[in-house]
């Protein structure tokens, strides 16, 4: 068996790609909260260097641990046959889609929140308040 084969049959390609998008999401908020906070700027290099510190060690858990119904175990001690590991990466692909969809949502908001989005409101709002002035 190939290892590329080994590596979706046990969902450790599904647990990278849920780990990196969800450090992706993560990234993307602490930098919006980051930026209108007074936090040092050295915060966001140790959450990287936590991240992808994280990430061999979330690949290797994944290789030799499963989920089963009875929780966690080795996948040594785990029988082929009964083996639910096609429903764990139906569940991780469900995964990856939301936070995906929740970094898109981000994404969005974070583009169009910008001040050129806004900047005809904020002109209607200026002549309606120096108009009432005027009265």
């Amino acid at each position: 068996m190939s290892l590329f084969r080994e590596l979706c049959r046990r969902n450790v390609i599904r647990v990278v790609a849920v780990y990196a998008a969800s450090s992706w999401l993560v990234f993307q908020i602490f930098d919006l909260v980051h930026e209108s906070s007074t936090g040092p700027d050295w915060a966001m290099q140790i959450l990287i260097l936590t991240m992808a510190a994280g990430l061999p060690i979330v690949a290797i858990a994944a290789w030799f641990i499963e989920l089963t119904p009875d929780g966690f175990r080795l996948v040594k001690n785990v029988d082929p046959e009964k083996s639910i590991a096609q429903q764990n990466g139906h569940q991780l692909t469900r995964g990856i889609i939301m936070i995906l969809s929740m970094a898109v949502v981000l994404y969005l908001t974070d583009k169009f929140r910008d001040e050129t989005f806004f900047a005809a409101d904020a002109n209607d709002t200026e002549i309606e308040q120096t108009g009432d002035e005027k009265n």
